[in-house]
């Protein structure tokens, strides 16, 4: 009898024992459960996070490349480039500037020599300003002829230009708007005020005609049409 009873103690032990391990692992499954849940909590903010970081970094290289791009426009468009053609001319008593012309994003500038020598001594510092060059030498005229690629504003306001012009000190032109053209005739000095003028307050370059229009020994006028 002792020895059943001894036996049968023990296997109620053994139960006990059982039941403790199966309470015991399922709170551990429980705790581990418990522990996984709040990884895939932080995983998914996380991955929320970097969505968030990667959508703003798309967003910012496009405001980026938009910035730069204007700005490169804008420099594109405030090339004044050609008034060193307006101080080599007004330094020199041998050229006299034919025509200058802005057109389609093309400059065009014709100069006429006194004589075919001045043009080759001149040549090199023509050649340092601008890369396009042709000469254009026979027995009636000696001329440079200047090619350049000038980027310009499509939106151009007559009324703002004229008000501008009107506004500079020292000039003695005569401007007016003529049929949706602003005609302004003066001396070349007159025009390079003007245009140093609108290249230190940035203004955007424009389409423009500046031509030769009568000339002696003493005064040389030039009418400049902008549409």
């Amino acid at each position: 009898m002792n020895l059943l009873d001894k036996t049968d103690l023990s296997f109620d032990n053994n139960k006990n024992e059982i039941i403790r391990k199966k309470i015991v692992n399922t709170e551990k499954k429980n705790i581990q459960k418990s522990k996984k849940e709040p990884s895939k909590f932080f995983m998914n903010k996380n991955d929320i996070y970097k969505n968030i970081i990667i959508l703003f970094l798309i967003f910012f290289g496009i405001f980026i490349t938009f910035v730069i791009k204007e700005r490169s426009n804008e420099f594109l468009n405030v090339n004044y480039s050609f008034i060193k053609v307006f101080d080599k001319v007004l330094d020199s008593k041998h050229f006299i500037m034919h025509y200058m012309r802005i057109r389609n994003n093309k400059m065009n500038i014709v100069i006429n020599a006194k004589k075919e020598d001045y043009i080759y001594n001149e040549l090199t510092g023509f050649e340092n300003l601008f890369k396009n060059i042709k000469l254009n030498i026979d027995n009636s005229s000696s001329q440079i002829w200047i090619e350049e690629d000038s980027y310009v504003s499509k939106n151009v306001n007559l009324n703002a230009i004229y008000s501008l012009i009107d506004n500079i000190d020292n000039l003695d032109v005569e401007l007016e708007i003529i049929n949706n053209t602003l005609v302004v005739v003066g001396e070349l000095n007159d025009f390079q005020k003007i245009f140093n003028y609108l290249k230190i307050i940035n203004y955007n370059n424009f389409e423009f005609d500046l031509r030769l229009i009568e000339h002696d020994k003493k005064y040389k006028y030039y009418k400049l049409t902008i549409e």
